[in-house]
């Protein structure tokens, strides 16, 4: 809070909106005393979730009869570098006169832990999975050295995302129903099937202490990972985003054999896939198991009332087969070589 109200204290034209999601404490009564007016608070009784509490806020902030042209939704992890939110008002006025109908925005994040490149801008795959651009590269330099133009994603991070507000009267914002991980996902792959485009901007705007919060609830983390990822997987791919999503979450044990290769070992565990410890963690490979099935069970039951929408456009997605999801390996660099030529081509057409 403290580098969020200090990097928005010159700019006038930007509230500061705290949601409270049901928190126990007198973290409120802490706040309230702290910053004052600096910043607006807004309470729930009960923890809605990070999308559901958005969508609240967003409702309340209508109704008082605020309108901005930008709504930003950011993780209480993250911590803002003033320059940055300069830059990044830099790009999404340049970005506003290019897509007037709306556009959706993430800015480039540090992983506060080891100070290399956050996940950031996502591509996703035609079973629901999401690949960071940390894939293609650890390093912030490295990535500032390539990406000097927005980048066509299929999805913001949701640990800072900009909304433009024309998005958000045209298709809503996040599905409550998913209460934790995935409401990103959801959200900018419905945008883009109504022609709305998602960013990369070349601009680091902070840096992100990743599951600062959610680290200690590893049960809940896997169960919604998985219902949200195999409910995207069936509502925007089909039957066969389904079965490609069965087909990665069938073949966990295989994973756990990878992990013996130490590069494997090492490029999982950057991207947080580590297999061994998740199921240690969980408390088990039977719990870790049981969650999965019930995951399963459950996100297809949530989606079975919907079919597959006819997109006015496809959303930019990585397509890897059936066969490469047999090696936790070959799918590492199948998705590394399709990120590495998408961001190639999408710089090279926008230079042009």
């Amino acid at each position: 809070m403290d580098s969020l109200v200090s990097a928005t204290r010159d700019i006038p034209s930007i509230d500061v909106w705290l949601v409270d999601n049901g928190s126990c404490d007198n973290s409120v009564v802490v706040v309230r005393e702290k910053y004052g007016n600096e910043l607006r608070i807004l309470t729930f009784q009960r923890n809605m979730g990070y999308g559901g509490a958005c969508n609240l806020a967003y409702t309340y902030v209508r109704e008082l009869g605020l309108q901005y042209r930008y709504y930003a939704c950011v993780n209480n992890d993250v911590v803002i570098y003033k320059e940055g939110l300069y830059d990044l008002m830099y790009w999404l006025n340049i970005l506003e006169r290019m897509f007037p109908k709306g556009f959706i925005v993430a800015p480039i994040l540090v992983n506060g832990y080891d100070g290399k490149l956050d996940f950031g801008g996502y591509f996703v795959d035609n079973s629901g999975g999401a690949w960071p651009l940390r894939l293609v590269t650890c390093t912030v330099e490295r990535l500032t050295k390539v990406l000097r133009l927005p980048l066509p994603i299929s999805y913001a991070d949701g640990a800072f995302m900009v909304f433009h507000r024309a998005v958000i009267e045209k298709i809503g914002l996040f599905d409550y129903r998913f209460f934790l991980y995935g409401e990103d996902v959801e959200v900018c792959l419905r945008a883009w099937r109504k022609g709305i485009p998602s960013f990369l901007v070349p601009v680091i705007v902070g840096r992100h202490h990743r599951s600062a919060s959610t680290r200690r609830i590893k049960h809940l983390q896997l169960y919604m990972q998985v219902r949200n990822r195999v409910y995207v997987a069936l509502r925007y791919f089909g039957l066969y985003g389904l079965v490609k999503a069965l087909a990665w979450y069938t073949l966990y044990p295989l994973r756990l054999i990878d992990m013996n290769n130490p590069i494997v070992k090492n490029v999982m565990r950057e991207i947080g896939l580590d297999m061994a410890e998740l199921v240690r963690e969980v408390g088990g490979a039977t719990l870790t198991v049981k969650t999965i099935l019930r995951a399963v069970i459950d996100a297809i039951r949530w989606a079975k009332r919907g079919n597959k929408e006819k997109a006015d456009i496809e959303p930019p997605v990585l397509r890897p087969s059936l066969v490469a999801m047999v090696s936790t390996k070959a799918l590492l660099n199948e998705v590394q070589a399709v990120l590495l030529g998408k961001l190639h081509r999408y710089i090279c057409s926008y230079r042009r």
